[in-house]
């Protein structure tokens, strides 16, 4: 069994969305929330705007059966 540290979960008006990664940032400017694949954030891989996301938190990711 592997089982890696943390997920990056996002509450927003359509529901919950769990991403394997816990780089994000909020721009100053628009509120919009961004998430990125990688801590050098090349890659934007999710963004909801100020009216659509509620809140993003870390949660402990469940164990994962490799065989």
């Amino acid at each position: 069994m592997t089982q890696c540290a943390q997920q990056l979960l996002v509450r927003h008006a359509g529901g919950e969305q769990l991403f394997d990664t816990t780089t994000f940032t909020v721009d100053d400017k628009s509120a919009v929330l961004l998430v990125f694949s990688d801590p050098g954030r090349k890659l934007c891989i999710a963004a909801f705007n100020r009216e659509f996301w509620i809140a993003a938190e870390f949660v402990e990711r469940e164990e994962v059966d490799d065989g």
